[in-house]
């Protein structure tokens, strides 16, 4: 792609990082939550059972995440003129949020 159009941004958005030992893995939203550890957090200092985000939480970070990828990245094209390929990755959007 970068051959026909020097300045195309790509953004994929992943279950997990692409290089790393889980790319082919499935992912969805609950997922995600259990293996960042999220649901050991909801519970009050280990009064409450751990339970899971009641909305959709790693599917809105890491749309979000998407989002600043894809400001900084026509930030990038403004100043260099090229385009780049940016990956957004699920388990690591929720878990350094």
């Amino acid at each position: 792609m970068r051959a026909a159009n020097p300045k195309i941004i790509y953004v994929g958005a992943y279950g997990y990082s692409q290089r790393g030992p889980y790319a082919a893995k499935a992912a969805y939203d609950d997922l995600i939550q259990g293996a960042s550890g999220l649901p050991s957090l909801n519970s009050e200092k280990g009064t409450q059972p751990p339970r899971y985000g009641a909305i959709n939480l790693a599917d809105r970070v890491t749309g979000l995440h998407a989002v600043y990828a894809v400001t900084t990245a026509l930030f990038h094209r403004e100043r260099t003129g090229r385009g780049q390929a940016v990956e957004v990755p699920m388990f690591e959007s929720l878990r350094s949020s």
